[in-house]
């Protein structure tokens, strides 16, 4: 008959479940006990199928139902995955709630049998997916984290049922959400607020986003440190739907980030982006490089190529006037200015164009201590890694320097040239370092042709080049797929002509790309912009010119348009 377990909320019956921890024991009495004063009671349950499409729901109690939350997933290997899958997302709620609430009780309800003990003994080589290790790690750690605050409980089907006929549900017809604040039962319990979908559903949008095939990520560039532009191209991109924005690894920029997110939602109920910051793993990553020269070097005759050049306004030179002796005439016989440092994001253009070989690379990595304490922040969501793919003891030294500050990640993104038929062996060993401490989730990100997408269509090729060759490999690592480097507003277009591009039914069904980084040029039409905003001591607020950030979000929409909306067309 198993051990009869009692806990604030529910009593059942702890029987052995099977192979996936799922008791389909029904009829053992569940029978309501006792309902501490403000604990909340959760309960968590996925449906799944064998075309790998699933289900994840959770309901939350408190002398009544409060929230009822089903989410359609896909690409889930099999129950295991599902069930855990559900569990984490009422997990994030969880978190979300002690964050704005402060200390809570919450008490956790699952049928699955595997997962529970899997979390109460962090049994994950037991687990029977290996695909759900890194999310049952991560919510192991939350469930250390939160101490007291929750508790676990493995309860029978019946106990759940409700949960599982909204995972069904969702399965069947899509996501669905149910906010209900009983007024009466929260006066009773002392509290003020209400459920909010907004907040809600921007736990799960991200994931979801890469999951459906239609991510976008801002990339404002590992080395782009212009804080106000930085700021100011996040507001804008958060109101035009971007998933995830990257950033320099910088406590600064990531505030820009963060301040710009803020603003939009104050604008606009959107869901909140993550926030990603980048690093890499030597000194030979062309991200990660600034340009510099001495600009008394340059002749004063010299036409400034590299002024012209520059996408990122990063270089200003001026003549310094000299008057003679006499004062009766003006002589400009060296220049003044250069490379504005924090402007610069590396893209090389400037190099070849100097007709006196004036401007030299400086490069640099990204400080592991440094990287390590803003993922201790509670506004970093997620992490990548830039590597050259020629090896990966560099990148195997910096995963381990790096430790136990990468399960604090949602998203954990490796990403990595194009270097031919060894590219996915060594996307496999990269793979098999990061089990070392799995992230929760992994992306690889497909850097066909590095800062180039504001030059034209024709840089989109190499990139989609890159993902032909992949989507035509059988054993490339476990992971989402994103493309980067050379996209553009032609790159929808031209995964879609190689059915490339994953969407629910119709063309691309079985695609491997699951999102869209745009860089460059995604801050080119944005830029052009942003140059017209009124400044005072270099620094101007976009959201104070209504109708620049009305052109600004029209530019912004039409790049994200043809990714986000594809998904809707094909439903």
């Amino acid at each position: 008959m198993g051990v009869c377990k009692r806990v604030h909320g529910w009593v059942g019956e702890r029987i052995d479940g099977d192979g996936y921890g799922s008791d389909n024991h029904l009829g053992r009495e569940i029978v309501p006990y006792e309902i501490a004063h403000q604990a909340w009671q959760i309960l968590v349950d996925a449906s799944w199928d064998t075309s790998q499409k699933a289900g994840t729901a959770f309901i939350v109690y408190q002398g009544g139902i409060l929230v009822r939350m089903g989410m359609e997933m896909h690409d889930l290997a099999d129950p295991f995955e599902a069930e855990a899958v559900a569990a984490q997302e009422a997990l994030w709620w969880v978190q979300g709630l002690i964050q704005e609430r402060g200390s809570q009780r919450v008490q956790l309800f699952s049928d699955c049998l595997n997962l529970v003990n899997a979390l109460e003994g962090n049994y994950l080589d037991c687990l029977p997916s290996w695909r759900a290790r890194p999310v049952v790690a991560r919510m192991a750690q939350v469930f250390q984290q939160l101490g007291d605050s929750i508790l676990l409980q493995h309860v029978t089907r019946e106990a759940v049922q409700p949960a599982h006929d909204l995972a069904n549900h969702a399965r069947r017809r899509g996501m669905s959400y149910q906010g209900i604040p009983v007024a009466s039962i929260m006066a009773e319990h002392g509290i003020g607020m209400s459920i909010d979908v907004r907040s809600t559903k921007s736990l799960h949008a991200p994931i979801e986003s890469l999951r459906r095939g239609d991510w976008v990520k801002l990339i404002c560039g590992a080395s782009f440190e212009d804080v106000a532009d930085v700021r100011n191209l996040s507001l804008v991109y958060t109101l035009a739907g971007v998933d995830c924005i990257d950033c320099a690894a910088d406590a600064s920029v990531v505030n820009a980030v963060n301040e710009g997110i803020d603003v939009a939602l104050s604008i606009s109920a959107v869901n909140r982006p993550w926030v990603m910051i980048s690093v890499n793993d030597d000194r030979q990553d062309l991200h990660f490089r600034k340009a510099e020269f001495d600009p008394e070097e340059c002749p004063t005759d010299c036409p400034r190529p590299c002024e012209a050049i520059c996408p990122a306004d990063a270089i200003s030179l001026k003549s310094i006037p000299e008057i003679n002796g006499t004062g009766s005439s003006t002589t400009y016989s060296k220049l003044e200015g250069g490379v504005i440092t924090e402007r610069c994001y590396g893209c090389g253009r400037c190099f070849s164009v100097c007709p006196f070989d004036k401007i030299r690379a400086m490069t640099y990595v990204r400080d592991p201590i440094t990287t390590c304490n803003l993922l201790e922040r509670d506004d970093v969501d997620a992490l990548e890694i830039h590597t050259n793919g020629r090896g990966t003891n560099l990148f195997s030294e910096l995963w381990d320097s790096l430790g136990d500050s990468i399960s604090r990640t949602k998203l954990t993104a490796v990403s990595l040239p194009y270097i031919g038929e060894a590219s996915v062996g060594v996307m496999n060993q990269i793979f098999s370092i990061m089990q070392s401490c799995p992230p929760l989730y992994n992306l690889w990100q497909l850097d066909g042709r590095p800062m180039s997408g504001d030059i034209g269509r024709g840089a989109t090729k190499q990139t989609i080049s890159y993902a032909i060759h992949l989507a035509s490999t059988q054993n490339r690592p476990h992971g989402f797929y994103q493309l980067a480097g050379g996209t553009n507003l032609h790159t929808v277009e031209c995964l879609k002509k190689e059915r490339l591009f994953r969407t629910k039914t119709g063309i691309g069904q079985d695609a491997l790309i699951g999102g869209i980084a745009y860089g460059g040029y995604a801050r080119k039409i944005v830029g052009k912009v942003l140059r017209k905003v009124p400044t005072e001591n270099g620094y101007g607020r976009i959201e104070d010119h209504p109708e620049h950030l009305l052109e600004a979000l029209e530019a912004a929409l039409a790049l994200l348009g043809p990714v986000k909306s594809l998904q809707s067309h094909s439903t």
